[in-house]
């Protein structure tokens, strides 16, 4: 089944982070901001859901509909894998 597929890979990352961080949470999330600082977001920032609810309304008007990711359109590839859309692109590790 494909949900168990992607509840596997989250747990593997899952394990990996923590690993990464010595299983110590406050660790993890020092690193997390590090991260950030180190790689900031260069696309408009939303912070409210008010803020998302205005942008979406005037979005009908003014802003061209993105087109989809050709990896939801069918099974999985290395598309999503390979490129910077992802919501979080941390860096992989070679092995």
């Amino acid at each position: 089944m494909k949900t168990e597929t992607i509840l596997r890979d989250l747990e593997t990352v899952k394990e990996r982070l923590a690993a990464e961080a010595g299983d110590d949470s406050r660790r993890f999330l020092d690193q997390m901001d590090a991260w950030l600082e180190q790689h900031p977001h260069a696309g408009a920032m939303i912070n409210s859901p008010e803020e998302l609810q205005a942008r979406l309304r005037s979005r009908g008007t003014s802003e061209p509909v993105p087109p989809p990711c050709p990896a939801l359109s069918g099974s999985r590839s290395d598309h999503c894998r390979n490129t910077s859309h992802t919501r979080f692109n941390f860096p992989r590790k070679n092995g």
